[in-house]
């Protein structure tokens, strides 16, 4: 099965977040809740930033962690490498470098509840920043 990912990211309030949460509940829908923890990584000299690219380390319900690189092709396709923390040859080619060149910028926690619509799947997020 080919699944296509489109994201529309839209900022609403609190009340509107509680409004679609308890609509989405009222129509039947069983929601199901995640916790994720991103930490975004960049050197000294912020290269990452400047490239417009992220570094991060995805934490998810406390167990499992993920390294990720999201660059954008020159034809402005977006490149999600997601490899291990023990392991991650790719990223780090990609890089240049070595990972203990980098370090903690902020983190970013989103409780996140999804939702299944038939062939669409809701996802509604709750993000707050450190740092």
């Amino acid at each position: 099965m080919k699944v296509i990912e489109y994201e529309e990211r839209v900022l609403i309030s609190e009340i509107d977040y509680n409004k679609v949460i308890a609509d989405t509940k009222l129509q039947g829908k069983e929601l199901s809740y995640l916790e994720i923890e991103n930490i975004y990584l960049d050197n000294k000299e912020k290269d990452i930033r400047n490239k417009g690219w992220i570094l991060r380390i995805r934490n998810t319900n406390n167990t499992n962690q993920e390294l990720t690189l999201k660059y954008r092709n020159p034809d402005n396709s977006t490149v999600e490498v997601n490899e291990t923390l023990d392991e991650h040859p790719e990223i780090e080619k990609i890089l240049g470098n070595k990972l203990e060149n980098f370090q903690e910028i902020t983190r970013l926690k989103t409780d996140r509840i999804e939702a299944q619509f038939e062939d669409y799947l809701l996802v509604i997020d709750k993000n707050s920043y450190s740092r």
